[in-house]
């Protein structure tokens, strides 16, 4: 999908921590597909900000996503909130097809850390604004909420511990943008297909699709044997968790998407948000309308709603923040 923005300009550093991608500077890589973007302190005064802003931004971005269409959202987000941090979760594919669990687990140990982090010292809960992309980003999402859950565990357990409730990722603000979809073996793989070099020759692109969609068909039909969820089932499933990271405390949801989207229809969109507030509403009457918004665009394609009306884009953001620290 093309969502080229403007070029950035290149920048010298010889900071072996800094990734020398020219889209992502000043983002450091703390692991495979984890990198963080710390905000600089600065004698300069600050204009007074009118709405607090977030304490952590944390970006999960779609399958495949390049860094220059990243930067995209991240140079908006330094924009909008210029002294609060940025954690950054690329997804590259390997976790939704082939990586184990405690693979991933691993991997988003250096993601857990920043949150936890950034908890320390603070006398109130963590104010973090969440930004999710497509069925990927929204995977990723939860994978971070079960590592956090699964170290808190962990670091908590010992002689005479006894199971209590879970400590959950902090979330106050969840933005999804292009997701989820329902289980679709034609979009999942149109979506996958995205992650083949456009470079190779047409037969090897055949031929690759054919191996990858055996494989999909495979996998599917094993995990219903099996009985395993499947990966699109468990992240809808976790992301309207009563009693997930998602869900609690009064967190604020927006789902932004299309008409026009090819790959997560708009029904299936609405199918998910209409779970989400029966779930806030067997809590609290009324409670569903009020956290769970609907911002419909009507010709952007998947993750492109941005580049049809970006003031839009992120008045809604803004406006989403804006009711959490109200």
């Amino acid at each position: 999908m093309d969502m080229t923005g403007p070029e950035p300009a290149l920048h010298d550093g010889n900071d072996s921590d800094i990734t020398q991608d020219p889209y992502l500077y000043g983002f450091r890589r703390l692991g495979e597909q984890v990198y963080y973007h710390e905000v600089q302190t600065s004698d300069a005064p600050r204009v007074p900000e009118d709405v607090p802003p977030p304490d952590l931004i944390i970006l999960c971005s779609w399958l495949y996503a390049l860094p220059k269409h990243i930067a995209k959202y991240t140079n908006a987000y330094q924009r909008l909130y210029p002294d609060t941090p940025i954690l950054l979760l690329k997804q590259d594919g390997p976790d939704l097809m082939w990586r184990p669990n405690a693979w991933q687990m691993t991997n988003l140990k250096p993601a857990v850390d920043i949150v936890k982090a950034a908890e320390n010292g603070k006398n109130s809960r963590l104010k973090v604004l969440m930004h999710v992309w497509s069925n990927g980003g929204s995977f990723t999402a939860c994978q971070l909420a079960d590592a956090y859950a699964a170290s808190a565990r962990a670091e908590s357990s010992g002689p005479g511990w006894v199971a209590g409730p879970v400590t959950l990722l902090p979330i106050s603000a969840l933005v999804i943008d292009s997701a989820p979809s329902i289980p679709d073996m034609r979009s999942g793989f149109v979506a996958m297909s995205q992650g083949m070099p456009s470079s190779l020759p047409g037969p090897v692109r055949k031929v690759g699709g054919a191996l990858m969609y055996s494989f999909m068909l495979s996998a599917s039909v094993a995990g219903r044997i099996l009985g395993v969820e499947g990966v699109i089932t468990g992240m809808r499933r976790k992301l309207n968790d009563a009693y997930g990271a998602f869900m609690v405390r009064g967190v604020r949801r927006v789902y932004i998407y299309s008409e026009s989207d090819e790959l997560v229809p708009w029904r299936h969109v609405e199918m998910h948000a209409r779970e989400a507030r029966n779930v806030l509403d067997k809590r609290v009457a009324g409670s569903g309308k009020e956290q769970v918004k609907l911002e419909k665009f009507v010709a952007s394609r998947h993750v492109g709603h941005v580049m049809v009306d970006a003031g839009r884009y992120w008045d809604i953001v803004k406006a989403q923040w804006a009711k959490v620290v109200a």
